[in-house]
């Protein structure tokens, strides 16, 4: 997969969650007003005004008994509340807004590791042969001195084994040293593209949990901000920068877990094909002599 359309496939899907992340909010803001402008004791539906038919029948003693109860009874929102319009589910756009400004390098992170993982998983799939079948085959061909049946077979063979035999078997007449020579320059462009993007994987498995710890941060500043300010008077404004924390830091985790997941596996894979080349290309270097 060429880096260029996967950094353009990475824009774009980058700017629909940003999209979606900005008109999301304002809906749930929306309904999190309109809560809070209603009055805590009076039911949904009903000016703060009037009273329920059961308290005014109850007379006066009977209305201040049924609001006490209702107001105790009845859950309080406040704007710093993990709930969404859904009722009292935790959705991922309220976690993503939740989190603050450090939610956006966490998500850019979060892309880069799933796009690059996928593209060298693709990559590696495509490369995969059965090499010690692939090596009978030269091998025969090269015993009957049919060089150019064997580069027929590495022209139609896909991977970077076949293209470092390939790369041999082009200087087969040239002698030994020139032979090992062009093996070796294959062997290292070969190697070069199956590590390519590793170095970018290992960067977000690290990067991510720092992104997350400075979310950490930068939410207790806020919160001990808010301690300065007002005190302990208002308890959701303190919870804000405390949720703000724990989301930054579980986001980067969950970032960082699975990408250096698939960095240690494609770093075996990558050890394994080096390993398969070496021994097919002493496997080729026999028949020389």
């Amino acid at each position: 997969m060429c880096v260029k359309t996967l950094i353009v496939v990475l824009g774009a899907f980058f700017a629909l969650i940003c999209y979606c992340s900005a008109k999301e909010p304002a809906e749930i803001g929306a309904k999190l007003l309109e809560k809070d402008m209603s009055p805590s004791g009076a039911p949904s539906g009903l000016p703060a005004t009037e009273t329920t038919p059961a308290a005014a029948a109850a007379g006066t003693i009977g209305t201040l008994g049924t609001a006490a109860a209702t107001s105790s009874a009845a859950p309080t929102q406040t704007p710093g509340k993990p709930e969404d319009k859904a009722g009292g589910q935790m959705s991922l756009v309220w976690l993503f807004v939740a989190g603050g400004p450090v939610m956006w390098p966490l998500l850019l992170s979060l892309l880069i590791g799933v796009g690059f993982s996928i593209e060298r998983g693709i990559v590696y799939w495509v490369s995969g042969i059965n090499v010690r079948d692939f090596m009978m085959k030269i091998d025969a061909h090269v015993a009957k001195g049919d060089t150019k049946g064997a580069l027929a077979l590495c022209e139609a063979t896909r991977g970077p084994i076949a293209a470092v035999i390939k790369a041999g078997l082009l200087r087969w007449d040239k002698g030994r040293k020139q032979v090992e020579k062009a093996i070796e320059t294959a062997g290292s462009g070969a190697m070069s593209k199956l590590e390519r993007g590793l170095t970018v994987l290992a960067s977000v498995s690290n990067i991510a949990p720092l992104l997350g710890f400075l979310g950490t941060v930068t939410g207790m500043i806020r919160s001990f901000g808010v301690i300065a300010k007002a005190g302990l008077s208002d308890p959701g404004l303190v919870a804000s920068g405390i949720s703000e924390a724990l989301i930054t830091t579980a986001a980067g985790l969950i970032i960082a877990i699975p990408v250096l997941s698939a960095y240690n596996y494609f770093t075996s894979v990558v050890a394994k094909a080096a390993l398969q080349m070496d021994e097919s290309t002493s496997q080729l270097l026999d028949h020389l002599k």
